[in-house]
């Protein structure tokens, strides 16, 4: 059973999904660029990693002095999303639940990578002393942010809840009709 039948109380969960995925496109579009970009200033970015990130040790520090690979993964990342998105355009407007699987997917790990940031941004926030107000602040800004990405992707997950189970019940009508057919119509054809 789907958990949403409406899109923001008015919209139906085909429509949010293809808004959902064009939103999805270009934020996507938009941290590829900041992600390509940062591949050709990547001195730049070690230096601004090492300023605001005070970690000594783990994957981490791994991460701030060679960017490099983690760059790569990241684009990766971000053009298989942006692939994902049109292939949940693509199976909203054709009614295909099988094409916004990979979308879920990304999108649910997109979700976790946005959690991940916030926490950093808090530990950083809070390292700073930068006062209670704006932790508050920020942290409520970073939660309603992350809970409208988590209704976005509740909306993809129930349109193609909603088509799967439209599919079987289409499928299950028509078996029925193929078998009053074989009974009931397979008898007048011998008179």
């Amino acid at each position: 059973m789907a958990l949403l039948t409406r899109f923001f109380f008015w919209f139906s969960v085909r429509l949010g999904s293809i808004i959902v995925a064009i939103i999805s496109l270009v934020q996507a579009s938009i941290w590829l660029m900041i992600t390509i970009i940062s591949l050709d200033n990547k001195e730049d970015l070690v230096d601004f990693l090492r300023k605001t990130i005070l970690v000594t040790e783990g994957p981490i520090n791994k991460f701030i002095n060679d960017p490099k690979v983690g760059l790569i993964i990241f684009a990766i990342f971000f053009t298989l999303l942006i692939i994902s998105c049109l292939l949940t355009i693509l199976g909203a407007l054709k009614c295909n639940h099988l094409l916004v699987y990979p979308f879920l997917t990304l999108f649910f790990i997109y979700i976790l990578f946005m959690l991940l940031i916030h926490v950093f941004l808090m530990l950083d926030l809070k390292h700073n002393n930068n006062g209670l107000g704006s932790l508050i602040l920020y942290s409520n800004l970073g939660a309603i942010v992350l809970l409208i990405l988590l209704y976005h992707w509740l909306t993809v997950l129930s349109f193609g809840q909603i088509v799967k189970e439209l599919q079987k019940e289409i499928d299950e009508r028509i078996e029925m009709r193929e078998e009053f057919k074989k009974r009931f119509i397979g008898h007048f054809e011998d008179f």
